[in-house]
């Protein structure tokens, strides 16, 4: 019979963990998984304040033909995108594709699947959120910004439930998010139904101020339907897309590429269904530049879910299987067929490879683990560090290694309110709590009733000793022969403690002292394990341990050996010993994400470390005088949530490997609340909010003290911000010898009322008078003009007479600027009251790229005929195939020869250039005309340059590491 038992045993495991476990986390069904990791980045961002490292693995930028406007593609990690409720991305697991992902997603709650008011923008390295809705009943649009920044955001309504998003940036450049997903949530009820909403609005186009495209953007899409009523014989189905970048064309300039398997069995798992493997960059004339070939492979997670306690499922066997991408290898080509590999490492789960999980939380005792565990154990914050990145092995044999460990934030775990989730009945608590070991007493008895005697000692976390049990019986064998049989033929071993009186919420507890336990059955053999509930220390440490993780340790290896002298470690310790943790938890709008106050870093070995203190929005401080604008809560209202929730730095501290002071800096930070705010719903201190209302630093203020044998010496340096256009309009530093430099920038905003031309086209960053004063006399002036109402390129620069400010001099004048914004013909004036000399510059290669300068002449003392030439031949050989490719660059060169030696301009000094665009110069013809030629790699790197008779100049060499 016991071995019977036995064998039923392992078929019931095997049965569960065959059996198809549905997922209780909603808000994975989504159209858009990658898109959904950009939440990540911006709700914690890469800080020392966060724990979040800066990963990224640069590939390749394209321009534009504004020059505030580039295209910038590679990839980016997040270690926080890696956890059980997130999707592997198109990518693999954590990372990322930067300026690929062009997009506004709106948040799903992941709590319930549905989406809220909550939109994240991510865009050419631009990120924020805001809050969108229609209001009820006056049907008005309401958008709020979350993250206060620079833009202009403008929503239209195209139809029910339909919309369309401009961007406006500081550069009056437009970004318009027009090409929509098909979404949907599952709404519950009445049998449950499939809502369709919009998901993802992506990036279409950019156009310059001048309404001039500068970028257009093409998607693949994935069209498929799913049933509107899951019961019921209604038929209606909801139509569903989903979008991946395809294409990415920067006119004139070239493209991006973009190459996916698809697998529409994914649209429902953990992965995105598609899989991204190569984004290639090419020329105007289709030609390959650069290719990143991404290698990835599957993994397969496992996740317990816990003790289920009731159901099919019930006990400890149940879990849940994922399988995720991850991203294993990049390969680099350039235009050759030869490849650069980038290895990308991730670790067997186990503490000490690269996630530091053990010591957190109480493991359940190991007496029963069919049956006996913790409800909930995926919760444990040991399961973060699966799947999290391990090292990055660069092509140059160079690799960093990244160690990770779980979040801490502060609780008040004294409080009444906090007494439910460690009661001393009951392990709830699994960092305040555990269990003690009592003893183990094995039992051989016959049927009928036995009792048995254990020492229980007193327990010092309670008054008056006693103790709440944990009480198991495993039996390893059940007698069968015993001379009184079941009549049911039903074999049988029960236990139970004797004794005891009634404690907190019904339970028993039980005295110091000698106890008993009784074994009732039909007769058999086993053991009785006690235990008792405990606590760690008390009061509690005031910590929990969860939501995320952090960065513990960067290591540098070269070849296999860690350089010790490179080596970051990170500390996150209230720096006055007051708590285990200086973290908090936001958790206004269910953000849930961990900010620290003090953080440590370590540099090398005995080589001093540096303290860094920030200023969070959960710090209790004392009211300030101003109720207006100084406090964090003001009634309902929650204020500098923009600034103060990922930490604001107050102070930063140097000191050596003695522990000595080196140097401190004091950041002195004026914070002012803004006119904007948006409804939230949170709680701060007890005190519930209703409102957020953003904030901007106005003055900012920052103190040095360096620290030596000889004494200390002090500089400060300060900012002001204008709070309605968000510039630096007024900067000051006092140095150590006492001299004091300012300076003070004017806007767009200062002259709207006068010249309102550059505000209203949304260009509110450009600087247009910069004056500096040296211990308060002016020591320099210089302003740059807008005058030209046909477009919006600066036309002069003067400078002012610092002995006589009403007096000016013009610098330079830009005389001439083409279509595509290229300055053609500026004017500088070495001497005041000069008539200037003037420069002409001719753009090829479509208006890209300079091919001819020629000082000292204007735009109209060259043959258009001349111009003409050269503008064609190098357009030809720009738009040149592979085979073309050698003949057209010496046809432009001979054009340039020709243009350069041509007799109208012989009096002027000439230099002229070819490329390969995307790649490099490869030709200079100076004004002497003795040639210079650049030759590069199939990696496009720079190998050497040469004279026009092959003879090298200057060499350049890499060499990687074996």
């Amino acid at each position: 019979m016991k071995k019977i038992l036995q064998l039923l045993t392992l078929i019931v495991i095997s049965t569960i963990k065959a059996q198809a476990y549905e997922s209780a986390i909603p808000g994975l069904n989504i159209t858009a998984p990658t898109a959904s990791g950009i939440a990540s980045k911006i709700k914690s961002p890469s800080a020392l304040s966060t724990g979040i490292p800066e990963i990224e693995i640069p590939f390749f930028s394209v321009g534009t033909h504004n020059k505030n406007v580039s295209v910038n593609v590679g990839l980016s990690y997040h270690p926080n995108n890696t956890f059980m409720e997130s999707k592997a991305s198109d990518v693999g697991s954590g990372w990322n594709t930067s300026g690929a992902a062009n997009l506004i997603y709106r948040e799903v709650n992941p709590a319930n699947g549905t989406p809220t008011n909550k939109y994240y923008f991510n865009f050419l390295g631009r990120t924020g959120s805001f809050q969108f809705f229609k209001q009820s009943p006056s049907g008005n649009l309401q958008l709020s910004k979350i993250t206060e920044n620079k833009y202009q955001i403008s929503v239209t309504e195209t139809g029910p439930d339909l919309y369309k998003f401009k961007v406006i940036d500081e550069n009056g450049i437009s970004y318009y998010f027009e090409t929509l997903d098909q979404s949907y949530y599952l709404l519950t009820g009445n049998g449950g139904t499939n809502m369709a909403f919009t998901g993802c609005y992506y990036l279409s186009r950019i156009d310059d101020v001048n309404g001039n495209e500068l970028v257009t953007f093409e998607y693949q899409e994935d069209n498929y339907t799913v049933p509107r009523y899951l019961t019921g014989t209604d038929q209606m189905m909801v139509s569903v897309k989903s979008l991946k970048p395809s294409k990415i064309i920067a006119k004139d300039f070239g493209s991006i590429h973009f190459n996916y398997t698809f697998n529409a069995v994914d649209r429902k798992s953990y992965q995105d269904p598609f899989l991204l493997n190569s984004v290639e960059l090419r020329n105007t004339a289709g030609k390959q530049i650069e290719k990143y070939v991404l290698q990835t492979t599957s993994r397969i997670t496992t996740y317990p879910w816990g003790f289920i306690g009731q159901g099919p499922n019930y006990g400890c066997s149940t879990y849940e299987e994922q399988t995720k991408r991850i991203l294993s290898k990049i390969l680099k080509y350039g235009t050759g067929s030869s490849y650069e590999t980038t290895e990308i490492k991730y670790p067997v789960f186990n503490s000490g490879n690269n996630f530091d999980f053990l010591g957190y939380w109480t493991d359940y005792p190991n007496i029963d683990p069919l049956y006996k565990c913790f409800p909930e154990e995926y919760k444990n914050p040991k399961y973060l560090g699966i799947g999290l990145l391990q090292s990055i092995k660069y092509p140059n044999g160079t690799e960093v290694k990244y160690t990770f460990e779980p979040n801490q934030y502060f609780v008040d775990k004294s409080s009444p309110a906090y007494a439910a989730s460690m009661p001393p009945y009951n392990v709830v608590d699994r960092e305040a709590q555990y269990y003690e070991d009592i003893g183990t007493y094995p039992f051989d008895v016959h049927s009928g009733t036995s009792t048995a005697l254990f020492t229980l000692p007193s327990n010092p976390d309670a008054a008056d000793g006693h103790s709440y049990l944990l009480f198991h019986v495993a039996v390893t064998e059940l007698y069968t022969n015993e001379p009184v049989q079941p009549a049911d033929g039903h074999y049988f071993i029960n236990g139970a403690l004797m004794g005891g009186v009634d404690g907190d919420s019904g339970y028993k507890k039980y005295p110091p002292g000698k106890n008993s336990f009784s074994i009732t059955g039909t007769g058999g053999k086993g053991i009785v394990t006690i235990k008792r509930v405990r606590y760690r220390s008390l009061p509690a440490e005031n910590y929990i341990t969860g939501k995320g993780v952090r960065i513990k340790k960067i290591e540098y290896l070269d070849n296999n050996v860690v350089a010790d002298a490179l080596t970051r470690r990170y500390e996150y310790k209230n720096f006055d010993g007051s708590n285990k943790t200086s973290g908090y938890l936001n958790d206004i709008e269910d953000v849930q994400t961990v900010v620290y106050k003090n953080v440590k870093e370590t540099v090398g070995d005995n080589k001093g470390y540096t303290k860094y203190y920030y200023k969070t929005l959960f710090d209790k401080t004392d009211p300030m005088q101003s109720t207006q604008d100084s406090l964090v809560m003001v009634g309902n209202e929650i204020r500098y949530a923009n600034i103060l929730s990922n930490g604001l730095l107050e102070k930063k501290e140097i000191y050596d490997n003695n522990n000595l002071l080196l140097q401190k800096d004091m950041i002195l930070s004026d914070m002012r609340s803004l006119g904007g705010s948006y409804v939230a719903v949170g709680d701060y201190y007890g005190t519930p909010i209703d409102v957020v209302r953003n904030g901007i630093i106005k003055n900012q203020k920052t103190i040095s003290e360096t620290y030596t044998p000889s004494g200390t010496y002090t500089s400060t340096s300060e900012i002001t911000r204008n709070i309605s256009d968000y510039n630096i309009v007024a900067q000051k530093n006092t140095g150590t010898d006492g001299l004091i430099t300012e300076s003070t920038i004017t806007y767009p905003w200062d002259k709207r009322l006068n010249d309102p031309r550059l505000w209203n086209a949304g260009i509110t960053n450009v600087p247009l008078v910069i004056e500096t004063k040296r211990n308060g006399t002016t020591v320099s002036k210089s302003e740059t003009k807008y005058e030209n109402t046909s477009h919006f390129y600066p036309t002069s620069q003067i400078s002012y007479l610092p002995d006589n400010l009403s007096q000016s001099i013009k610098n330079v004048s830009y005389d001439m600027y083409d279509d595509k914004g290229n300055p053609v013909q500026y004017t500088v004036f070495p001497e005041a009251g000069s008539t200037g000399i003037s420069t002409t510059i001719i753009y090829g290669y479509n208006k890209t790229l300079p091919i001819a300068k020629i000082e000292g002449a204007k735009l109209s003392d060259i043959p258009s005929s001349l111009i003409t030439a050269i503008v064609n031949a190098s357009n030809e050989d720009a738009n040149a195939t592979s085979g073309q490719e050698e003949a057209k660059e010496l046809a432009l060169i001979d054009a340039l020869n020709t243009f350069k030696n041509d007799t109208s301009l012989q009096n002027f000094m000439v230099t002229c250039y070819t490329y390969n665009p995307l790649i490099g110069i490869t030709t200079t013809i100076p004004p002497n005309g003795i040639m210079e030629l650049y030759k590069y790699d199939s990696y496009n790197r720079l190998l050497k340059t040469v004279d026009v008779n092959g003879n090298t100049i200057k060499e350049y060499q890499y060499n990687y590491k074996q």
